[in-house]
């Protein structure tokens, strides 16, 4: 090469033009000779790399407190803080309890059980009896003492018989008027049988918990044209707490490295003087 190609080429090595490449073709002919060439041309322009989207930060909700024991053991630390609020019957797992920039809050939400959830329902109200014998009948297997379907039996048989008797008395402590005894029986067979006073039903109240035994009392009572029955169970807020503290048991057993307690997540915002 001339010194003209030398200076051009040494000009194309060291120098580099905005939007361009430099750019050597050799050829070999048969004889082993061998061409260079070189020049220079536009750069193609780069595929755009993609622009992830921030991860969002996490919101699981856990149904059951085995859940949240397997999901914080995995991915909680020391810092992690569970409280877990009584009256509410919830909580809340904060990941990170010391992030200086954001806190990932979990919420503990406990599922109640779907065969809980339909006692639940019918406790309270007025119920006529033939649905109630209907509801029996349909939640018979939960039922453990009296037998379920003996109990389903009485009341769709239900009859009720009314005695009336006049009084005409005289004298001061005389009773004057009408007395009306009312008395509500149920009917299986041939031979009238008293109607229970309560059933003691076994299920679990939330999903992933074990069962335990409730009784509910029975009130039967008749209008004109019908005959209702009234269900109410004072001991299932007790069954409910024991069964919510025993979750916390179980959390606080499951995950003794965090801080696992009794309370409310809450933050508030500090106060700041200008100078």
């Amino acid at each position: 090469m001339d010194d003209k190609n030398q200076v051009t080429v040494a000009d194309l090595l060291r120098r580099v033009t905005e939007g361009q490449e430099t750019v050597f073709d050799i050829e070999v002919d048969e004889h082993g000779s061998r061409k260079v060439s070189f020049g220079q041309r536009e750069l193609q322009p780069e595929l755009p790399t993609p622009t992830r989207q921030e991860s969002p930060p996490r919101a699981h909700v856990f149904h059951t407190a085995d859940t949240l024991i397997d999901y914080v053991e995995k991915y909680g630390d020391a810092n992690t803080v569970i409280l877990l609020d009584v009256p509410a019957m919830n909580g809340c797992v904060v990941l990170d309890d010391k992030a200086e920039e954001q806190f990932e809050l979990l919420p503990f939400q406990p599922m109640q059980h779907p065969l809980f959830v339909e006692w639940y329902k019918m406790l309270g109200t007025r119920i006529d009896v033939l649905t109630f014998a209907e509801f029996v009948m349909g939640h018979r297997r939960q039922i453990v003492a009296p037998d379920g379907r003996e109990a389903a039996m009485i009341f769709s048989q239900l009859q009720a018989s009314t005695k009336m008797t006049v009084a005409r008395g005289q004298g001061k402590a005389a009773i004057n008027g009408v007395m009306v005894e009312t008395k509500i029986q149920g009917k299986p067979g041939e031979a009238f049988v008293e109607l229970p006073e309560s059933l003691s039903v076994r299920l679990p109240l939330f999903v992933g918990e074990p069962e335990v035994e409730i009784e509910i009392d029975l009130l039967v009572g008749s209008t004109d044209t019908s005959i209702w029955v009234s269900a109410s169970a004072a001991g299932v807020l007790d069954a409910q707490l024991r069964a919510f503290t025993a979750m916390v048991d179980k959390i606080r057993d499951g995950l003794p490295e965090m801080t696992v307690g009794l309370g409310r997540v809450g933050y508030g915002a500090w106060k700041y003087l200008q100078a």
